[in-house]
C-alpha cells in the first residue's frame, strides 16, 4: 500500500511514476479510502487470508489486478458491505487499458448486513466462480511459456478477450 497525498498534483504526480514502472502492464489499483489508513490495512489482512468452504486456509491475491475483478464479482452482499465501510472506490487498469471502477452500494431491499468474520470466507460456489474467471489467465501463462509464438505482440487484452470467449465456449 502507498499512500498518496490529497494535493492533485502530488497525485498525479506519484501515479504517473508508478505506470512508468512498466506501463506495458501496469498492476496497479486505485482506492479511495473512506476511512483512514490503518482500516485499510485491517481490511487488506481480511482479505489476504482466506478460508474456503470453511475449510482451506489460502491466501488470495486479492491485489493482483487479474483477480480483483473476479473476486469482486464473486462476493457476497455483506462481504461487499464489508469492503464499502472502508472503500469508497477502487479503481484498476484492465487487459484493454482501460479504468475499470469498483464503488458498492448496500443493497435497495434495505439488507445492511455486514460480514464480520475475521476472514474472507469463501464458500465452494465463489471459489468456483474464481477458478472459471482465471482460466484464461492460465491458458495465457501456458501459451506464453510453451508456445510463445501463439501470442500476439500486440492488443494483448484482444488475445485474452478472444481466449475467454474461446474457453466459455
Amino acid at each position: 500500500l502507498v499512500e498518496l497525498g490529497g494535493n492533485i498534483n502530488t497525485v498525479t504526480e506519484g501515479l504517473r511514476r508508478l505506470f512508468a514502472i512498466d506501463p506495458s502492464a501496469p498492476g496497479i489499483s486505485l482506492i479511495h479510502c473512506a476511512t483512514g489508513l490503518a482500516a485499510l490495512q485491517r481490511l487488506c489482512g481480511y482479505m489476504a487470508l482466506s478460508r474456503i468452504d470453511k475449510d482451506l486456509l489460502v491466501h488470495c491475491r486479492f491485489a493482483d489486478t487479474r483477480v480483483l475483478p473476479n473476486l469482486l464479482g464473486a462476493l457476497s452482499e455483506a462481504q461487499l458491505a464489508r469492503l464499502s465501510v472502508d472503500i469508497a472506490r477502487w479503481c484498476w487498469i484492465d487487459y484493454r487499458g482501460e479504468v475499470k471502477c469498483w464503488q458498492h452500494h448496500l443493497s435497495s431491499s434495505g439488507n445492511k448486513q455486514i460480514d464480520l468474520a475475521p476472514h474472507l470466507e469463501l464458500d465452494t460456489q465463489q471459489f468456483s466462480a474464481m477458478l472459471d474467471a482465471s482460466e484464461p489467465d492460465n491458458v495465457f501463462s501456458l501459451l506464453l511459456d510453451n508456445t510463445p509464438g501463439l501470442v500476439p505482440h500486440d492488443a494483448l487484452g484482444d488475445f485474452r478477450t478472444r481466449l475467454s470467449q474461446i474457453l466459455t465456449t
